[in-house]
């Protein structure tokens, strides 16, 4: 589990005009052992490699094969370092 600041009111997951200025509890798959934020979306990567984003995704940055935005971390898949 993890902390991080989200777009999205806490307890319905509906988006909302501006970001909380408190942190949310985002529960993830593991250990989360790297986050990268941008702006208004979120990638976190747990120690199994598997890489979960959340957030805004009106352009599909999260990389979801979709436009829609995601109140909670969804898995993008997995990332296995070399």
């Amino acid at each position: 589990m993890t902390w991080l600041r989200r777009f999205f009111t806490a307890h319905t997951g509906a988006p909302t005009a501006s970001p909380s200025s408190s942190p949310t509890r985002v529960d993830l798959p593991g250990r989360v052992v790297a986050v990268a934020a941008r702006g208004v979306h979120t990638l976190a990567r747990t120690a199994d490699g598997t890489l979960s984003a959340w957030d805004w995704n009106r352009f599909g940055q999260l990389g979801l094969g979709d436009q829609a935005d995601r109140s909670t971390p969804t898995r993008v898949g997995t990332f296995l370092a070399r």
